[in-house]
């Protein structure tokens, strides 16, 4: 694909073979004839990282941008994944504590406990599902004996607060332990970088936790792509951001994960003639499989139409770890007496002793074994210590065997979900759809399955069947089902996208905003007409002693918006009450607020069925009563003295930075010609609305 264009970015300056190979390094070929110089003459731009902290394993990627003077394109190699501790490409998202209070996390911990210096009862596994079930009315709250200090309270507390949250709302303890361990990731990154690329001068330190004051040389602006599933509301997205920002993460960045995977797609494919294919991205996890689907439009310069699915589709809160769970179900229900499995281990002096171990080892090693399955022969899970008890499935020397049969049933309930988001999704694009007048087809061309399931091969072959074109397929053709490039590595398909979204800011040309922003406006209304709002909405203005409503007036709403634009002007006044004059002035507040139900104006601010909320950080002017004498001077009908002033609001958006401006003139009054700002008072505001923002656009056409 052609239209790719960038600033240069390299890859590590020296690895050995095997991290060469868990880097991919040397898959493309460059057809470049300019000479690469070394990184120690350039200046270090931008740091791209992406943070893929699934369900069981973490992943990571990156991308370093040089300033040269020149465009030299988009990287030719794969965006490298980070190397982890075990000299794999992931590692294990859990974290646990000490007894003497020390944390940790990956590898760490599974160390610790083969030790004995921690038991299963202190480790914290599941790590972003229980971020998502944060919120105090989700009954998901762990207890993973980390207490809080007043300073982690208020730290956290406040990093909500600045994203538009609510902290009573939510479980602060599971935001924490989500955000330390974000924190240890992304450190690892830095020192993984430092390592790397040994021309950067970076300082390699043993202690992660030296990271958190370091600056690199040069201070490159550093943005970190969080994926996080495609359904998140916009809180549980706004909820990451403000874990990532309390772990010392600077500009996060939410990416959708079958967007991440679709860009990594097309990545590869670039070259290739994909103009009207629609492909649909399943990306199926440990803890969740959704989808989306998109068509491209253009190729040079890269646009895509996303397809508007049923919502109900778009995800099953099913994946790896929901199979493990039954297979590990399906096995203990078969021990009607537990005693004497532990009884038995005790005799062969296993390591193992309590159930939650227990279910531990059965879980990793049907993970392990599931890959192989492929329909038709049993699995032997070996762990050693077991007891010889064929009635239980245990056939000595540590074997537990399930039967071909009872591996599918662990498979079945997060299948039947699969196919069922996929047939539904398929049909509502297959389905003919009026386009200017005619009626046009559509067709799904082919199923790119990423994600740690897309190695499972039973799942795969089952997707495949489905659709086949066969009887029990929901549409007449055979839609191919595939794997990403390097099959392998289709983990890693997540955060490599998720890492060119960062870096390639071009390739997304319009965002789909799924929240609505909205001043709080006072709208004259009659004594008849108050019946039609709460009385909490209601009021007697002091300055013209009118009834008034306080109602919405809308600034952005919801839906297809450029990159970078200005909403119209919002004009209103205010008016500055003599009585109210404090310490020789008064304070002018304009508050912005946001809602994720409705985007219609006129509706009362304080009706709990819109769920109109305020953003963090009012605008805050201060005026001095001299300042005020410059306004037009009123008197209201009971002889108090009040000053009047307009203003103006805008709300400008520059990607997801979103802009709010108050504009007040220094007159009170707009002029009627010339330049109108010639003369203002000015505040102005910033938020990052990265987590409210789709990808790409939806559209119906």
């Amino acid at each position: 694909m052609s239209s790719w264009r960038g600033v240069r970015r390299t890859l590590p300056d020296s690895l050995d073979e095997s991290t060469l190979t868990s880097l991919s390094k040397t898959e493309f070929e460059n057809p470049s004839s300019k000479t690469r110089r070394p990184a120690v003459l350039q200046s270090l731009h931008a740091v791209h990282i992406a943070l893929d902290t699934g369900t069981e394993h973490t992943k990571a990627s990156l991308l370093l941008e040089y300033s040269e003077g020149e465009d030299d394109g988009v990287p030719l190699d794969s965006p490298p994944t980070v190397v982890w501790s075990n000299c794999a490409g992931s590692v294990l998202s859990q974290i646990a504590v000490t007894r003497d209070g020390r944390m940790l996390w990956g590898d760490e911990v599974d160390q610790a406990l083969k030790k004995g210096d921690i038991n299963e009862s202190q480790v914290v596994r599941h790590l972003k599902p229980s971020l998502f079930h944060a919120h105090t009315a989700s009954q998901q709250h762990f207890q993973g004996g980390i207490e809080l200090t007043k300073e982690r309270k208020t730290e956290l507390s406040d990093c909500l607060k600045f994203y538009g949250e609510v902290p009573r709302d939510y479980h602060l303890e599971n935001i924490s332990v989500f955000s330390y361990y974000l924190g240890f990731v992304y450190r690892f990154v830095l020192r993984f970088i430092a390592t790397s690329h040994g021309s950067l001068g970076w300082p390699v330190f043993d202690n992660l936790e030296d990271y958190k004051s370091w600056t690199p040389p040069g201070n490159p602006r550093i943005t970190v792509s969080l994926p996080v599933p495609v359904r998140s509301s916009p809180a549980q997205v706004q909820l990451m951001v403000a874990a990532a920002k309390a772990a010392g993460i600077p500009n996060p960045y939410p990416v959708a994960e079958p967007a991440a995977a679709m860009i990594y797609h097309l990545y590869k494919a670039r070259g290739q003639s994909l103009v009207g294919k629609t492909f649909l991205i399943l990306d199926i996890g440990a803890g969740s499989a959704d989808q989306q689907i998109w068509t491209v439009v253009n190729e040079n310069p890269l646009r895509l139409r996303e397809h508007i699915i049923p919502e109900e589709s778009k995800i099953a809160w099913c994946g790896g770890a929901y199979t493990n769970e039954v297979a590990v179900k399906l096995i203990k229900d078969r021990f009607r007496n537990k005693d004497r499995v532990f009884e038995g281990l005790q005799r062969n002096r296993s390591s193992i002793t309590d159930e939650r171990e227990l279910e531990r080892k059965l879980y990793q090693r049907f993970e392990k074994e599931k890959k192989r399955f492929e329909g038709r022969d049993a699995l032997c899970l070996c762990i050693q210590g077991l007891p010889d008890i064929p009635e239980y499935g245990l056939q000595g020397g540590g074997k537990v065997v399930l039967e071909a049969g009872d591996v599918r049933r662990a498979f079945a309930p997060c299948l039947d979900q699969i196919i069922n988001m996929l047939d539904i999704s398929i049909r509502s694009v297959v389905e003919g759809r009026s386009l200017r007048g005619r009626t046009v087809e559509q067709r799904v061309h082919e199923i790119i399955v990423v994600g740690g399931c897309s190695q499972n091969r039973y799942l795969l072959d089952q997707i495949r069947d489905r659709y086949s074109g066969g009887v029990q397929s929901p549409v007449s053709y055979v839609i191919p089902v595939t794997l990403p490039p390097h099959a392998a590595q289709g983990s890693l398909t997540v955060a490599r996208g998720a890492v060119l979204l960062s870096a390639e800011k071009k390739l997304i040309k319009e965002r789909y905003v799924r929240r609505s922003f909205c001043a709080e406006w006072h709208i004259e209304i009659s004594q008849d007409e108050q019946k039609n709002y709460r009385r909490s909405c209601l009021y007697k203005s002091p300055h013209d002693l009118q009834l008034r409503a306080c109602v919405t007036k809308f600034l952005l709403r919801r839906g297809l918006h450029p990159q970078k634009f200005s909403c119209p002007p919002l004009n209103g006044w205010r008016g500055l009450m003599l009585r109210d004059k404090a310490a020789g002035g008064w304070w002018v507040k304009e508050q912005l607020y946001y809602s994720d139900k409705t985007s219609e104006d006129g509706v009362c601010t304080k009706d709990p069925r819109y769920e109109i909320k305020p953003m963090a950080s009012p605008l805050i002017f201060r005026i001095s009563f001299e300042e005020a004498q410059q306004f037009p001077r009123r008197v209201n009908q009971q002889g108090q003295v009040w000053w009047e002033l307009e203003y103006e609001l805008i709300l400008s958006v520059d990607g997801h930075i979103m802009t709010f401006e108050f504009i007040i003139p220094r007159t009170g009054k707009w002029p009627t010609d010339g330049d109108r700002y010639v003369d203002v008072m000015w505040k102005t505001g910033q938020y990052d609305t990265a987590g409210v923002s789709q990808l790409f656009g939806a559209s119906q056409d």
